[in-house]
């Protein structure tokens, strides 16, 4: 079962559809077509063969992608906006080394690419004379395609370097071919048909290895060093004198560069295969989601046998890679292996941190690991999932032992069946490593299975799932600021807020900080609030004096001698008083700033002048209280809030999941129990279900 299509594979076993019509995927990272079988057939993206796909080239409008087939001995393109169709542009599938048409040309293990003026298009073609006569040399040319007359002819074929890659540089009309063994960087100039060399074992750069241009710059790496340079030439006419070498970035065994905005990137044979180099060289680590061994959002051990590296380029071997002209920080990766001859996509939303260095005071800079691209693309519906960071985080392993993924016939269990094995359980260190970033989300888990869905149902419609959460409270008390601003930044369509409650449900903040004028707490920290009396900072009659009141004559709560509110008890603790008064002054402390929320986002527009959505979605967490109170609770809270509520309560419940334990021992840590992967499943069948997102030709939604 090829691993990349495992979506597809997974709803066609368990969604009830008839029929499906499958149109490609896009999240962060999809396939764009291929197997991971070798072989060669055309057609649909998710059913064409490519036999060890090397080099790619985009044309300048980024449509089509165009594909040196090296073991077909063929060049191919990839429509990507006709779902991603696989044709044959040129090659008769003989290895050889004839020009001619299209169709009667031939190529022997073509290598790399480049898309030229004119609609034209460069083919390094890598001819081994040997194989036909022993005593011949190993041969190279370069083929030039004429994508107009569909005509191949040949540039060059004498004194060619053994290129590892090749770039076009449109400010000298020139390729440029880097070869890392002997040392030399060659240059072919198209205006004059000249070949030359312009470096050759240059003391900065004595194997020059990945080539890149961006912005009309000309970089390339050191095959030894992986430094990355600047290539500034000096002419005399035509003709290059001399060169400098500036010195701008460092990578880690480069395999490939490609430009995209101001950026330059890097495809390493390390264990970040993507880095950005420029304009500040950094890797981008595994929790931006680039290496995604699993779509369910956990991560498995390098060592566990089941472990499957979503890149692996090697170091010894040409990858092609690609940035969409299109869409800014969307590259394009062949897998090419004995085992994945396919062309995949990786988005880089330039995550710049993690949730640990948020800051609620300052919106820029709280919202610094959350810098997705601000345009939405055509057909788009975006969603913003927001919670506590713990709502929207991935499984974490927390040293408890906890019997998950037991039963085979499960939904987990059905997804390993598809390996060939029984589900393992979720402490075993060789299956889960602990890590939990904020790209290995609910939101993303989410977002893939609503588009393979939809694609399975043939809609167009694509879903883009953002989140934010808030590591030091609820997203009740610290969203009033971020999320509208979010909102309106990102065109977003429709909001989730969670509610999941947990023990430490920080309704003390009414007690800790200063209000704004709508009666909800700031988010502020304020030293001169604090030194105010008790009566000031807590006015008679408010929920949260009478609250404060209440819970005292229970012995529940009193004030410090440092003159600070002192609760003994948790939200679940005041619940469990199954006191009414109680109950409905912390209803209204909740249901206050998710009001004033509510009224913010139904009073925005999208960028299509529809009203943003907003709902509230429950979910149970922790077994120390009966289900149904919080149930309960939220649903109040959601009535005067006047939000619409989505209750997974129930289907939780109903479904008696082994690997969600609804027990006090783990469900306050049910996320190590793969709560998430269960929560985007549930969701991404309700919201289409109860029409609250766009999920049909033509529908609006709710």
């Amino acid at each position: 079962m090829n691993n990349l299509k495992i979506t597809i594979a997974l709803f066609l076993a368990l969604l009830p559809v008839s029929a499906f019509a499958v149109t490609p995927m896009e999240y962060y990272n999809s396939l764009v077509a291929g197997s991971d079988d070798p072989g060669y057939k055309d057609g649909a993206f998710d059913d064409s063969f490519f036999n060890l796909p090397a080099g790619l080239a985009f044309d300048k409008e980024g449509t089509r992608l165009f594909v040196a087939d090296q073991k077909n001995h063929r060049i191919r393109v990839v429509k990507i906006y006709e779902n991603q169709k696989v044709e044959t542009l040129a090659g008769s599938g003989a290895a050889g080394n004839a020009d001619g048409s299209f169709t009667q040309a031939t190529f022997e293990e073509p290598m790399a690419l480049a898309f030229l003026p004119d609609e034209q298009l460069a083919v390094y073609n890598h001819f081994d004379s040997t194989r036909r006569d022993p005593k011949k040399n190993l041969d190279t040319s370069l083929k030039l395609l004429n994508l107009k007359t569909h005509q191949v002819s040949t540039l060059v074929k004498q004194d060619l370097v053994q290129a590892w890659s090749m770039v076009y540089w449109p400010k000298d009309h020139s390729l440029y071919l880097a070869d890392p063994a002997q040392g030399v960087l060659q240059r072919y100039n198209l205006e004059t048909k000249k070949l030359s060399i312009v470096l050759s074992h240059d003391s900065k750069v004595p194997q020059p290895k990945a080539l890149c241009v961006n912005q009309d710059q000309l970089y390339v790496s050191d095959a030894k060093s992986s430094s990355v340079y600047r290539f500034e030439p000096s002419y005399n006419g035509t003709d290059i004198t001399s060169a400098n070498l500036r010195w701008l970035g460092q990578g880690d065994h480069i395999v490939a560069m490609t430009g995209t905005e101001d950026c330059v990137y890097a495809l390493q044979a390390c264990e970040n295969p993507l880095a950005q180099i420029l304009p500040d060289t950094k890797p981008i680590p595994k929790y931006t989601a680039v290496q995604l061994p699993t779509m369910w959002g956990f991560w498995m051990n390098s060592n566990s046998p089941a472990y499957l590296p979503f890149l692996k380029p090697s170091n010894d071997v040409p990858s092609g890679f690609a940035a969409s002209p299109r869409e800014a920080r969307k590259f394009f990766i062949t897998r090419r292996s004995d085992i994945n001859n396919s062309i995949v996509s990786v988005k880089d939303y330039h995550f710049k941190t993690w949730w640990g260095s948020r800051s609620r005071s300052d919106v820029p800079k709280a919202l610094s690991d959350f810098d997705y691209p601000e345009a939405k693309p055509p057909r788009t519906f975006r969603i913003l999932i927001a919670g506590n960071s713990m709502v929207i985080t991935s499984p974490r392993t927390f040293g408890e032992k906890v019997e998950a993924l037991a039963d085979n016939d499960s939904f987990f269990g059905k997804l390993f069946s598809w390996f060939g094995s029984s589900a393992p359980a979720v402490e075993d260190p060789a299956f889960h490593d602990g890590s939990s970033f904020r790209t290995d989300t609910l939101s993303k888990q989410l977002e893939v299975l609503l588009n393979a869905q939809a694609s399975l149902k043939g809609l167009s419609q694509h879903y883009e799932v953002l989140n934010i959460g808030h590591p030091g409270g609820s997203v009740v008390f610290y969203s009033n600021t971020e999320i509208p601003y979010l909102v309106k930044k990102y065109d977003v369509d429709m909001v989730i807020t969670f509610m999941t409650p947990y023990p430490e449900e920080e309704f003390t903040y009414y007690y800790s900080e200063p209000l704004t004028s709508e009666g909800i707490p700031s988010g502020s920290v304020d030293p001169e609030f604090m030194l105010k009396p008790i009566a000031e900072r807590m006015p008679a009659g408010t929920p949260a004096a009478d609250l404060f009141e209440r819970a005292k004559k229970r012995k529940l709560a009193d004030i410090t001698s440092s003159n600070q509110v002192l609760f003994n008890c948790s939200f679940q603790g005041l619940l469990a008083t199954q006191d009414p008064a109680i109950r409905a002054d912390l209803v209204e402390m909740f249901a206050k700033p998710l009001k004033v929320l509510s009224a913010k986002l139904t009073a925005s527009k999208t960028s299509e002048g529809k009203p943003v959505r907003v709902m509230a979605c429950f979910a149970p967490n922790d077994g120390g209280t009966p289900l149904s109170a919080y149930e309960s609770f939220w649903t109040a809270v959601c009535a005067q809030s006047k939000l619409s509520l989505l209750d997974l309560s129930k289907p939780f419940d109903d479904m008696k999941v082994p690997f969600f334990p609804v027990m006090e021992k783990c469900c306050g840590q049910h996320f190590m129990a793969y709560g998430n992967g269960l929560i985007a499943y549930l969701m991404s069948y309700y919201l289409p279900e109860q029409n609250w997102i766009p999920f049909k030709a033509g529908a609006a939604g709710k």
